[in-house]
């Protein structure tokens, strides 16, 4: 089980154990968890004294504002370091414009404020300064202040930064039914080949499709209409969960040391691994050790490299990989004596 794609819980009910241990990470696919979306509203609601501060905040902060208030959320920090995409202000900018024009078109709003929420206060000021039209800062608010904030004081939302989960959750959690827009794009354009990659290629797991993605074009916000697989011309039913089927091939006569196997294919684009196993017999590929294994993981973005031998795995070794969804590959394993490369 993954960070980004959704993994069908009900297919572990065929396990009869009293325990499993589950592999994984964030599990960060809403649709693990949308159909309960007004419980989980009710279990993440703010304490009374938590909203007491903030409500004391919100009111310094927004005085006697009655406009529909627009939240901006930034959040550079620790982004800048990594293969997401940080707030950007080219984009912070043009978006507060096209949402604000988009707000009284769809008369969502007649007059319009901007709330900045997020970790860099130098940037928030710069880019307030820019604005013709008001905004406010948010400066002196604890974390928890700032999620609460969010969630009862926004009436619209932008994550200018989609690879924040904090974001995330003021969006899915906010009170108010205003629209919430977001950078479609998720990953660094340098950095596509990162531990984050499952994030951008699973992007419809990610994001309620009710939220509106932006991308900046030329200088200018457009909506963007498709997810990423779409954006290759790929198609994909996310109602099923994605399994995969073996595909056995016996070599005639056993690899000697020198020899080289080609193995060569085509991945679909809804592909989340694949793997290479070489069976020490051949008979019904059942219980065999296996002197070699390789999984391909696309969604890890690794190769692991492995052996079982009387039922007991090895050491795995795991490089990264240089194979995406949709690809085809051309894997050459050379046998050398005791070990493959």
């Amino acid at each position: 089980m993954t960070c980004c794609d959704y993994d069908d819980p009900a297919r572990l009910n065929k396990f009869t154990k009293q325990y499993l241990i589950l592999n994984g990470n964030e599990l960060q696919a809403y649709r693990y968890f949308d159909e309960y979306k007004n419980d989980i509203k009710e279990l993440f609601a703010c304490d009374h004294d938590l909203m007491s501060r903030v409500d004391k905040k919100a009111h310094k902060l927004l005085i006697n504002d009655m406009s529909h208030k627009l939240c901006m959320h930034v959040r550079r920090g620790d982004f800048l370091g990594t293969g997401l995409l940080e707030s950007q202000e080219d984009f912070v900018l043009t978006s507060i414009d096209y949402v604000t024009k988009y707000l009284k078109k769809k008369q969502l709003a007649n007059n319009v404020s901007v709330v900045f929420i997020g970790d860099d206060l130098a940037f928030m000021k710069n880019v307030s300064n820019k604005l013709n039209m008001i905004s406010f800062i948010r400066e002196d608010m604890t974390r928890g202040e700032d999620l609460c904030f969010g969630i009862h004081y926004c009436d619209s939302l932008i994550i200018s930064a989609a690879g924040s989960t904090f974001a995330w959750w003021i969006g899915y959690l906010k009170k108010s039914n205003g629209p919430v827009f977001y950078n479609s794009q998720i990953t660094k354009p340098s950095g596509d080949f990162n531990l984050y990659m499952s994030k951008k290629i699973f992007d419809y797991e990610g994001f309620p499709k009710e939220w509106i993605r932006l991308a900046l074009n030329n200088n200018s916000i457009v909506v963007d209409s498709k997810w990423f697989y779409e954006k290759l011309g790929r198609k994909i039913n996310i109602s099923d969960p994605i399994f995969g089927h073996a595909l056995l091939r016996r070599v005639k006569e056993p690899i000697k040391p020198g020899q080289t196997l080609i193995v060569q294919g085509y991945t679909c684009y809804e592909s989340r691994r694949f793997t290479i196993n070489f069976h020490k017999k051949s008979a019904d590929f059942i219980g065999d050790d296996l002197p070699l294994h390789i999984s391909v993981r696309f969604d890890e973005l690794e190769i692991v490299f492995n052996s079982l031998l009387s039922d007991q795995w090895g050491k795995e070794e795991r490089k990264k990989s240089p194979f995406f969804p949709g690809d085809n590959f051309d894997i050459r394993i050379r046998a050398h004596d005791h070990k493959f490369e």
